[in-house]
């Protein structure tokens, strides 16, 4: 589609080329059949993730930061982290994140069915932010607490996103294991030893 919309063949396809045998995560699939339902144009309270500024991305819809980091041939740990990362959604003037995108964490260390959620902001850094799903990561960086939330959460049920917390203080923590900033050090780290050792860094 040219107008960076897709189907959700075309969707399946291009997530199949991350995920392998892995399932679709049932609330990806519900996110991309929200946005493709939704008529061009549509205002802010057409649905909860228009109203938050989520998009899923998907073919032809990426993330300026991965352009960016393609054009500067940007390589190392940010490289490393960035290949195990399927990006699912973007948000703009998130709270916590501001511009940035949010994914499915496939690290190998990873051994939890449902992958945990990492997140990546405008200027390329990495964190997992709280929650054990992608709407419950998204709910808990958008800002909206007290009453609020739980009118939000409910928006969300209505679209077939249902989540059981019901204010951000009962969203759990990441479950994560291999987390992406201990990645990139471990990364750094392993890439300054085999520079110390072919002569290319000298060790102090």
């Amino acid at each position: 589609m040219t107008d960076g919309r897709f189907t959700e063949e075309e969707y399946v396809e291009w997530a199949r080329r991350w995920l392998g045998d892995r399932p679709i995560p049932d609330e990806l699939m519900r996110m991309v059949a929200i946005q493709a339902a939704r008529p061009l144009g549509a205002g802010p309270d057409a649905d909860p993730l228009h109203e938050l500024e989520i998009t899923v991305l998907g073919p032809g819809n990426t993330h300026p930061v991965f352009d960016d980091a393609a054009n500067q041939e940007i390589g190392g740990s940010w490289s490393e982290v960035l290949s195990h990362l399927f990006p699912v959604v973007e948000t703009f003037n998130s709270p916590s994140l501001g511009d940035g995108v949010y994914g499915y964490w496939l690290h190998p260390d990873e051994r939890a069915e449902r992958p945990p959620i990492v997140a990546i902001d405008s200027e390329g850094t990495f964190f997992a932010p709280r929650g054990s799903t992608l709407l419950e990561a998204l709910l808990n960086d958008s800002g909206v607490d007290g009453p609020a939330f739980g009118r939000l959460a409910d928006r969300f049920a209505a679209v077939g996103l249902p989540i059981s917390p019901r204010s951000r203080a009962e969203i759990p923590e990441s479950g994560i294991v291999m987390a992406p900033e201990a990645l990139e050090k471990i990364v750094d780290a392993e890439h300054r030893a085999a520079r110390t050792a072919s002569g290319l860094l000298v060790s102090r």
